[in-house]
């Protein structure tokens, strides 16, 4: 009997969902993370993605959506409750989400609306959810913002519908549109390059051509050095989902959030964090394009770049799954000396079977992380006994 491909060995996880034939499996990596689900959700973008959970699942409670909505940057999280991503997604989809300053009370009428509505959004819905993003910068929303309201509504509705309607808003710009200087209806344009990864090889083949022929459109209409000025704009976050490590040298600041969609080049992406790892967020997706070179440079002083609680439990919820010994090392030093050892701790108990062999194998060596793994490994084994 034949082997499965590394893209086909992965596919029954996602049965029945609209990433089961997705581009971006044929990219996972066997190994790379603990368990082959999340092998797969790594190579689809993670944590460049939303999951919905039932409302009444209990480890993943319902999300204060006003408090969210009065917030620029709020806690990082990868799984929703279905109820509160309907509500939040169109929240953040109205032209205008207050009517001044970021009060509570002051939350437009039309926000204030689809906070109250529960019904799941239809794809004529999501299609003018869409348009306002691509079309509005609005006050109250930030790149952050912008970026989950993409995800969740991908969630919602399937990636091949978000990308046939922002194709067809794009296709009707005119040049002058696509070179505006938007920042947050660019960031949204940007997050193409996740969910073409997310559709069918078919689907994201029929797309591409159509979104290249809109970007050399602008470029026929532009000045002869079109990224000189490095500003964002609708034709610029094409050119970076289009054409990868070429792209972002030529048309950004060098800020690692615009190599995200380089699948070809991990020495890139290792050189470019390794210059700002000091002051750039984590993130895990970076590390799978990158290389584990990358997890060992946002190891580097993590005290110092992860210095509140939300961020230290995101650090350990998206780079958790990656199965490496820098992962060990940072999960063992923030169990001793965090503001998160309790979720520190709870990863090496959910995944004992995984990390003890690991651990007897750092437990052999000598210092700090020596002694931190001989004292878990010790805990584990009691705890199994018992």
């Amino acid at each position: 009997m034949s082997q499965p491909t590394r893209g086909d060995a992965h596919k029954s996880l996602l049965t029945g969902h609209p990433w089961s034939e997705a581009t971006g499996l044929q990219r996972v990596r066997p190994g790379f993370c603990f368990e082959p689900d999340e092998d797969a959700l790594l190579a689809l973008g993670w944590p460049h993605l939303a999951l919905l959970v039932d409302d009444d699942d209990p480890q993943h409670p319902p999300v204060p959506v006003r408090r969210v909505l009065r917030q620029l940057y709020f806690k990082r999280r990868i799984r929703w409750q279905r109820t509160s991503a309907i509500r939040l997604t169109r929240a953040w989809g109205q032209p205008v989400i207050f009517t001044k300053g970021l009060d509570e009370d002051l939350l437009h009428e039309s926000v204030a609306s689809a906070l109250e509505q529960r019904e799941p959004i239809s794809n004529r819905e999501a299609d003018l959810l869409v348009e306002t993003r691509m079309t509005r910068t609005t006050a109250g929303m930030s790149e952050q913002s912008i970026e989950s309201f993409c995800m969740l509504l991908e969630a919602q509705v399937g990636p091949a519908r978000l990308v046939k309607s922002m194709t067809e808003l794009l296709e009707d710009m005119s040049t002058e549109q696509l070179w505006v200087r938007w920042t947050l209806p660019s960031w949204f344009t940007f997050q193409l390059g996740y969910l073409l990864e997310r559709l069918p090889r078919e689907r994201a083949q029929h797309f591409k051509p159509r979104l290249r022929n809109v970007l050399e459109r602008a470029l026929s209409a532009a000045d002869p050095r079109p990224w000189s000025d490095r500003q964002s704009s609708h034709a610029r976050s094409l050119h970076l989902v289009l054409n990868g490590g070429r792209a972002a040298i030529e048309s950004t600041d060098g800020d690692p959030r615009w190599y995200t969609h380089i699948h070809d080049d991990s020495e890139l992406i290792s050189r470019r964090i390794g210059r700002v790892a000091s002051v750039v967020e984590p993130d895990a997706h970076m590390v799978f394009l990158g290389g584990l070179r990358v997890l060992r440079q946002y190891g580097r002083d993590w005290r110092k770049k992860l210095a509140t609680l939300d961020a230290q439990e995101w650090f350990i919820e998206q780079m958790g799954p990656i199965n490496a010994p820098e992962t060990l090392a940072l999960m063992l030093a923030m169990r001793r000396g965090s503001l998160v050892r309790t979720t520190a701790a709870g990863w090496f108990h959910t995944r004992a079977d995984a990390v003890m062999p690991m651990l007897a194998e750092a437990a052999k060596g000598e210092g700090e992380l020596a002694l931190a793994a001989q004292d878990t490994l010790r805990e584990l084994e009691r705890r199994r006994i018992g």
